[in-house]
């Protein structure tokens, strides 16, 4: 039996949050847990556009959504990028049941929420952390480009940064080329020298 992706609908709630809650300790996604609030918050977020799940017959086994900038997603990719934060558009909440990890499963969600993307051309952005060190390979190896790093102000003195990308094909030319250091010192509003 196959995996198939399908849009999130409200009947979906109860099993991603139990999805959720299963995948964290395995997965350490999110890295702030337990959560400051509700987890069907979490995953249902009101800055979502869409959302998709993975379906392994009848079982939910993967989650992506796709939506707005927060406006502290807007600080660090805006002055980057230098495009109006209405033209950003995040994926976020994306994971899947252990037992599918290594199958492809994230990749087929990762690559609905890009088509999405690219279809309304808005520019792709996500936020992760290094020590997810399998979503971060995937991420670079699909194409995405880290052009920030910053510590959120929750995130503990000891954590590393949180990596911000971009989708490379989206980059606005002025920033392909840049080296990915340059472009954290200038969304932190100092000189790249």
């Amino acid at each position: 039996m196959g995996v198939d992706i399908r849009l999130r609908d409200d009947g979906d709630r109860d099993a991603l949050v139990r999805l959720l809650c299963k995948q964290q300790p395995v997965s350490g996604y999110p890295v702030r847990w337990p959560l400051p609030g509700p987890v069907e918050g979490f995953i249902f977020r009101d800055h979502d556009e869409i959302a998709w799940v993975a379906c392994h017959g009848d079982e939910i086994v993967g989650h992506v959504a796709v939506g707005r900038t927060s406006a502290e997603l807007d600080d660090v990719f805006v002055p980057v990028l230098g495009v109006p934060g209405e033209s950003l558009r995040v994926v976020t909440t994306l994971f899947t049941a252990p037992r599918m990890q290594g199958r492809g499963v994230c990749g087929r969600l990762l690559r609905t929420a890009e088509q999405y993307i690219e279809a309304g051309a808005p520019t792709g952005v996500l936020d992760v952390v290094p020590t997810h060190e399998r979503a971060f390979a995937m991420y670079l190896r699909r194409g995405w480009q880290v052009v920030a790093q910053r510590r959120p102000a929750w995130q503990p003195a000891d954590a590393p940064d949180f990596r911000y990308l971009v989708l490379r094909r989206q980059l606005p030319p002025s920033c392909v080329q840049v080296h990915p250091g340059a472009l954290a010192r200038k969304a932190e509003g100092t000189s790249a020298s």
